[in-house]
């Protein structure tokens, strides 16, 4: 759960917030240089598969993101939010 990578970067001596928002929310931690861990689902129909993702930058068009499988994989404003949404919207930005 999202609340384990909290609590985890936490323990570690990481600031933390966990937030419900919305591309504004990114945006802006994103513009401060702190990436942001969303939770996504990419399942079909009444399939759910949860994964994180790690977004680390945007551009008039959309994100950019870590999926753990590619570095730097672009989705636009739509795509992400049309994953994203499926899980509330939820966010993470740990930073120092």
């Amino acid at each position: 759960m999202i609340t384990d990578l909290e609590n985890y970067a936490k323990k570690l001596g990481f600031k933390t917030e966990l937030f419900k928002g919305d591309q504004k929310t990114i945006k802006d931690y994103i513009s401060k240089g702190v990436p942001v861990i969303v939770l996504v689902d990419f399942g079909l129909l009444f399939t759910s598969v949860p994964h994180y993702l790690v977004i680390i930058g945007f551009d008039g068009r959309g994100f950019y993101v870590h999926t753990g499988y590619e570095a730097e994989k672009f989705y636009s404003f739509e795509e992400l939010d049309r994953v994203w949404r499926r899980m509330g919207r939820v966010g993470l930005a740990i930073y120092r």
